[in-house]
């Protein structure tokens, strides 16, 4: 391979080379350098003059390097084959397991490649295929288009398609078409109804009669106002008229303003609506209003600016600041207080200075904390602002009293009054009183043997009649008391307790006669029932020592026991009870009976027997009669 370099006589390096491009300058002054171009366009100079002589020929005199040997071998070397390191031998072109050889082209015979990288071979005519031809290879002869395959021995010619049905030979099973058997695979069937089908597969004939007159003619019927007639359908409705339908119609006028009528004879409604006249006689003028002519008029004044403005005015009722109007703009002007206004209006009171409006305080700062004041005291009320006094720690909150003071709880200016009793004749000095309205009279007076808890009610302007005190006490015999204040205003003679023990209600103190009530306050039912009114438990009333039980009702009012009424005064001597048989009893007249034995309706009239017989039931189970002797002769 011949290797290329420029030259150039001058003494410039070239400025660019490609890459192992080489080029050789001649210049005098270098002696003649050789350049070569590396990656990136760097040209870089190799050596001098006698390096290019030295491609250009042996120059005289240079060192001549000689091989020694080649592959081991001196002198005249010949190669072989083993000679090489992965050398291919001759003998093994062509051939299987060696390498492809070429042919005159250059090319691979196809003998030599896979039947599947020259499936179809052509050639010139079927003389020009190879003589022994390759299992599947498809041979084509150019000259006649025909394909062959190879047989094994010979070549065989590959048909084609026939070309139409003509030529393909009909089998068992996939038959040709004919009419005749394409007629004999279909069929019809008439399901009945009007007209008729039928079918001659022998001549593949599809033949349909349709619906007769008389068939269609079935399916109708004549209905309200229609006859049909040998197929003509007509109708017995008279026929529509303008004039059957004008005289169908009427029109009333009814009144008011306006007028409607009708002409029967054209159809034609006429309305006329109301005039001027009717609408105006349907108003009147009112307050301020005049009618004329159909022209509403107002005689009341036009409304100005003017007249707004003067109906107002502005009072001035003094204070700080001003306020003033102007009727004839309307302009009301209001003048704030100014600052002197305000200052004016304050005063310093005690440990307070004003001056110029600056307030100060001359007192000297006390304590920062309410915790800090061991002994605090207020100067007005205690406004709690929606909180509650709590304790901590289970901590009691006591409010105590100094000497005779009392807790007066006040709502709305009604005050209730809490105070512990002083120790009187048969007191403790441990009694509690709840009161209304507390006067040092009612306290004072509130003694008697209630030892425990005593709540008055009582106003403090109300008489010694109306008091409502009510004193608790506990007994250790198992029975607690209530007791209400009786009269002289204390508790000592009152006869109004409620004793409450293991097994009974008590009523009174046991030493007064008086009766003890148990009443509703109102028109309320009194019920005494056992166990919650449920079907439990008895209820026993008992009287004293021999002591009477009276049960009184009230004016007209009866006893009803167990639904039965009873009366309300006593009958007359030898009178009975009687009932009419709806609940109500009353007293009756004894009708007259029986005096004697003998005259019942079914015993002896008299006594004919001896004495000593007996009376028994006759052998007809009747009637009695007297006997010596019992049946059976014992008695």
């Amino acid at each position: 391979m011949a290797i290329r370099i420029k030259r150039s006589s001058g003494d410039t390096a070239p400025a660019l080379l490609e890459s192992g491009q080489l080029a050789y300058v001649e210049g005098a002054t270098n002696g003649g350098t050789l350049y070569y171009g590396e990656i990136g366009g760097t040209v870089r100079a190799i050596a001098g003059k006698k390096y290019i002589d030295k491609l250009n020929g042996i120059e005289a005199g240079a060192q001549v390097n000689t091989v020694t040997s080649v592959a081991g071998k001196t002198g005249a070397v010949t190669l072989a084959v083993g000679d090489v390191t992965n050398a291919e031998s001759t003998a093994n072109k062509g051939q299987a397991n060696g390498y492809a050889s070429l042919d005159g082209a250059g090319k691979v015979p196809s003998t030599q490649l896979p039947s599947y990288v020259d499936d179809v071979l052509e050639y010139a005519n079927l003389a020009g295929f190879p003589a022994t031809g390759a299992s599947g290879i498809i041979y084509v002869a150019q000259d006649t288009n025909k394909t062959y395959r190879w047989s094994g021995s010979t070549y065989v010619e590959i048909s084609a398609s026939p070309g139409s049905t003509d030529a393909v030979t009909e089998g068992s099973t996939n038959l040709y078409y004919t009419d005749a058997r394409a007629r004999a695979a279909i069929s019809v069937t008439d399901s009945g109804g009007d007209g008729s089908l039928s079918y001659n597969n022998s001549t593949g004939v599809l033949t349909y009669t349709g619906p007769s007159a008389s068939e269609v003619r079935a399916h109708f019927s004549a209905g309200t106002g229609i006859s049909i007639t040998d197929g003509v359908v007509a109708s017995t409705i008279t026929q529509y008229t303008d004039s059957a339908a004008r005289a169908a119609v009427s029109a009333t006028d009814a009144g008011g303003d306006g007028s409607f009528s009708y002409n029967s004879s054209t159809g034609v409604f006429t309305y006329t609506g109301p005039g001027a006249t009717d609408y105006r006689a349907a108003f009147s003028a009112g307050t301020g209003i005049t009618i004329t002519n159909g022209v509403v008029a107002t005689t009341i004044t036009q409304y100005a600016d003017s007249n707004a403005r003067s109906a107002i005015s502005v009072t001035d009722s003094g204070g700080d600041g001003s306020l003033s109007y102007n009727n004839t703009t309307g302009v009301i002007t209001y003048t704030g207080p100014g600052t002197s206004d305000y200052r004016a209006a304050f005063s310093a009171g005690t440990g307070i200075t004003i001056t110029d409006g600056v307030i100060a305080s001359t007192i000297t700062q006390g304590l920062m904390d309410v915790v800090d004041d061991t002994t605090p005291q207020l100067g007005g009320n205690l406004d709690v602002n929606g909180k509650d006094i709590t304790s901590a720690s289970n901590g009691n909150i006591v409010i105590a009293p100094n000497g005779s003071g009392v807790i007066v709880l006040n709502k709305d200016g009604t005050s209730m009054t809490v105070a512990r009793r002083t120790a009187s004749s048969g007191t403790s000095s441990n009694a509690l009183s709840v009161q209304r309205n507390y006067t040092a009279d009612t306290l004072s007076n509130m003694d008697g043997h209630m030892a425990a808890l005593a709540f008055s009610m009582r106003d403090s302007t109300a008489t010694q009649a109306f008091f409502a005190r009510v004193g608790g006490e506990y007994a250790t015999d198992g029975g607690h008391s209530i007791a209400f204040e009786g009269s002289g205003n204390n508790f000592t003679n009152s006869t109004r307790f409620l004793t409450v023990a293991a097994d009974f209600v008590g009523l009174g103190d046991g030493t007064n006669s008086n009766a003890q009530n148990v009443t509703t306050v109102g028109t309320q039912d009194l019920v005494l029932s056992t166990n919650f009114n449920t079907d439990s438990g008895t209820i026993t009333i008992a009287d004293g020592a021999n002591a009477n039980i009276s049960i009184t009702p009230n004016g007209t009012g009866k006893i009803v026991l167990d639904g039965l009424s009873w009366p309300t005064a006593d009958g007359s001597a030898n009178y009975v009870l009687k009932t009419d048989g709806s609940g109500n009893l009353s007293w009756t007249a004894q009708t007259a009976g029986v005096t004697q034995f003998t005259g019942l309706s079914d015993v002896p009239a008299s006594y004919s027997g001896a004495g000593g017989y007996y009376v028994k039931v006759n052998s007809g189970a009747s009637a009695l009669e007297f006997s010596q002797h019992i049946d059976d002769g014992t008695f």
